[in-house]
């Protein structure tokens, strides 16, 4: 997979090497020259190392501000893959400045993590949690599930530097989540490894090696052979705890082979420091020795502190079964105070008891039992029962959850699924007869409209006739009787003709910040100067500050003189309709409830189609709902009814609130 994309880059790019250096097609290169030198890092640094110098050097020619902060950041990242932390943050300082500068937010939170692991290697954790935190943040803004993943893996690591087992499993398996969502298997592989690291540091080496085991199988499966050496590494120190210094080494060899490949200098120092706990555990101080100079230098090449820590630590040990005590006592109190400088209370405990076996091999017991009081007091604070408990407790339930999800997700390929096709098969149904009325509409409208004209201007000429030419009142009065109940015909007709029509040409629509309760208003004004004289009572309960949102006021207004009118009808001109209006973060809600006869259960399902009506003949057209229906879903908003009590009928509007209306 990896060497597909690598031959799709260079194909791309044999085509741009002949062309001009410029505009568009020197930014692409600059792309493609990163994206191949990205591909390459894992197998071919040096090659990788020069592509991305390649695309730097264009894109500063270009000053082509993304392409610039992008290859300082992948140079930044070669720089801390070979402990150059100084030169890393140089790089990673320039990518941040020119992303705040673009306002790029993802890629803002993605540098901050790289300057977190910086300061991670410098064992400044306080330091290293600021920028980690900062980057959740950024990643969170911007919906980056992959970036949440490694945030949190990241916050991880900070509190398993500190020796907050419970607090680091926690965002572990947070991380792990996030990258079993989205199915990134290389991070997923990660968290693996991280997880197994606590229960390595707990001796609970069984769920060590499974973490472990799960994590090299993905990593051999995706080819990551660089991430690969770090698990070697831990399966090597398993094993070594264990007491199986063959099988440790055979997994140190493989790790060591991968570090020094790719030039991975904190890599080689933490073999070199694991190989030398071999030599010590076998009696032969002078190899470990050795092997523990070599971490040292490393360690300090790179000034990775907590690591600087370990390897005094363990020299000052090694120097105390030599019998070097005040090579000793050097070592043990340099490592003591950087473990105190840093927080690493699982080195700093360490460098108690080694005190203490210093000075009980010296005589002086008194200060030996001060050191080792202090070694178990530390001790019992890191490894207390109850963090044992939290953390068994925890991966308990992550592994219910994990089964529960599993679960979930059956349910709804099923049950929720039968249900999800229930509803979509009725807005089909729904969709397929306003889209058949709306045929039949055109037709018959425009078949209608010209009779009705015809039959109009025939009326006008009645009325004329009878007001001019009978001279006998009663006909007169009667054939004006018989002409007004015509145009009252004709003129319902072309409601209903209006009406139709408004399925089959969309009404253009006008989206503007509109004061949704000075329009609710508006609209209660319009009806009350028909219904009030009619003993039907409108009240209105507006919340305050409602404000705005950007709608269709036409179209709006419509709708909701449409609901109070149906309300006005059902009520038979004698009752009260109450309008309120409310708002969430999201949503803007229109209540219309009237005390008329509630709505009968058995056609509840049916007023939202179109044609059907309650009303009388010549009352209703059974059209008002369904196009207010289809109105509101051009809004993006909706309609239904909310409840039917026996006095109390509940239509409710809801419509979204935009995030560009202030």
């Amino acid at each position: 997979m990896a060497n597909d994309k690598v031959k799709e880059l260079e194909k791309r790019l044999a085509e741009l090497e002949g062309q001009p250096e410029e505009g568009e097609v020197g930014e692409e290169k600059v792309r493609v020259l990163n994206d191949m030198g990205v591909e390459l890092f894992r197998s071919r640094p040096e090659e990788a190392r020069k592509l991305n110098q390649r695309a730097l050097a264009l894109a500063e020619k270009l000053d082509y501000r993304a392409g610039i902060a992008e290859s300082c950041r992948i140079i930044g990242v070669d720089y801390l893959e070979k402990g150059d932390c100084k030169k890393a943050l140089e790089n990673f300082l320039k990518t941040l400045r020119i992303y705040e500068e673009l306002g790029l937010k993802r890629e803002i939170a993605g540098t901050n993590i790289h300057i977190g692991q910086i300061y991670m290697h410098q064992g400044k954790c306080d330091r290293a949690l600021e920028y980690y935190q900062k980057a959740f943040v950024g990643f969170e803004d911007t919906n980056y599930k992959r970036g949440i993943g490694i945030a949190y893996d990241s916050i991880g690591s900070v509190f398993y530097s500190k020796g907050n087992d419970e607090k680091a499993l926690s965002y572990y398996l947070n991380s792990m989540n996030v990258f079993e969502e989205i199915g990134d298997r290389r991070f997923f592989a990660q968290e693996c490894n991280n997880i197994g690291n606590i229960f390595r540091s707990r001796c609970d080496f069984e769920k060590a090696l499974d973490y472990y085991s799960q994590s090299a199988k993905i990593k051999e499966e995706v080819e990551d052979e660089r991430r690969c050496a770090l698990v070697y590494s831990n399966i090597g120190g398993t094993y070594q705890d264990q007491g199986k210094p063959d099988k440790a080494l055979e997994y140190y060899n493989k790790a060591l082979e991968i570090n020094l490949k790719f030039e991975r200098k904190k890599g080689v120092a933490v073999i070199y420091n694991n190989i030398g706990q071999i030599h010590e555990n076998q009696g032969d101080m002078d190899k470990a020795l050795e092997y523990y100079q070599k971490s040292l230098i490393f360690n300090e090449e790179i000034n990775d502190k907590k690591s600087i820590a370990t390897s005094c630590k363990n020299i000052g040990r090694t120097y105390i079964r030599q019998e070097q005590f005040d090579k000793a006592h050097e070592y043990l109190m340099r490592s003591l105070q950087i473990s105190e400088e840093i927080g690493t209370k699982q080195n700093e405990y360490l460098c108690y008891l080694g005190l203490s076996e210093l000075y009980e091999s010296q005589g002086d017991l008194e200060k030996a039992l001060d050191y080792y009081k202090k070694y178990s007091l530390l001790k019992q604070e890191i490894f207390n029962e109850e963090s044992t408990k939290k953390i068994a407790q925890m991966q308990v339930r992550y592994e219910t959850e994990r089964k529960e999800k599993e679960a979930e997700i059956y349910r709804l390929k099923t049950v929720e699924l039968e249900r999800l096709v229930e509803k979509r098969t009725a807005e089909v149904v729904r969709s397929a007869k306003l889209a058949t009325v709306g045929v039949f509409a055109s037709g018959i409208a425009h078949q209608v409209n010209n009779p009705l004209n015809v039959m109009m201007f025939s009326a006008d000429g009645l009325k004329e006739i009878f007001t001019d030419r009978v001279q006998s009142a009663e006909v007169r009065n009667q054939g004006l009787g018989y002409v007004n109940d015509l145009e009252e015909e004709i003129a319902h007709t072309r409601k209903i003709v209006k009406s139709l029509l408004g399925f089959t040409r969309e009404r253009e629509i006008h989206i503007v910040p509109t004061d949704i309760n000075a329009l609710v208003q508006k609209a209660v004004d319009f009806v009350n100067t028909n219904a009030s004289a009619r003993n039907f009572n409108i009240e209105a309960e507006l919340e305050n500050d409602l404000g705005y949102a950007a709608v269709d006021p036409d179209g709006l207004e419509q709708v909701i003189v449409n609901v109070i009118q149906n309300a006005y009808d059902a009520c038979e001109g004698k009752g009260t309709a109450v309008i309120k209006t409310s708002g969430s973060e999201n949503t803007i809600r229109i209540s219309i409830a009237n005390d008329g006869p509630p709505i009968p259960e058995d056609i509840r399902d049916k007023i939202f189609e179109p044609l059907f009506t309650t009303k009388g003949e010549g009352k209703g057209t059974g059209l008002g709902l369904s196009i207010s229906a289809m109105l509101l879903d051009r809004l993006g908003g909706r309609i239904f009814l909310e409840s039917c009590a026996e006095k109390l009928t509940t239509f409710v509007i809801e419509i979204p609130v935009s995030e560009e209306v202030g």
